[in-house]
């Protein structure tokens, strides 16, 4: 697996910091289907939590996916927040 980055892109591999801001940014719009992923470092997964937690609508598709949590409390609270908001308005990518 090291020849593979951990997200799509290696978000360090960018020679300017705002293109490696903007990779990380991507990352962060995709976090709830990146949690997905079984093979994330704890810091990039807490930090795609995070990410997740900001657009609750769009974890409703892939919680129940989502191997591994290490901010329950935080995600079940955004999971909450999806619900009530209605599940019947998806936002699309």
């Amino acid at each position: 697996m090291e020849h593979f980055p951990e997200l799509l892109v290696d978000e360090a591999a960018w020679p300017e910091e705002w293109q490696s801001e903007l990779v990380r940014a991507f990352h962060d719009s995709l976090a709830p289907q990146l949690l997905v992923h079984q093979r994330l470092h704890e810091a990039t997964r807490a930090r795609l939590e995070s990410a997740a937690q900001r657009v609750p609508a769009r974890l409703l598709d892939t919680y129940r996916m989502i191997p591994e949590l290490l901010d329950a409390e935080g995600m079940t609270v955004a999971m909450v927040t999806a619900r009530l908001m209605g599940s019947g308005a998806r936002h699309p990518l």
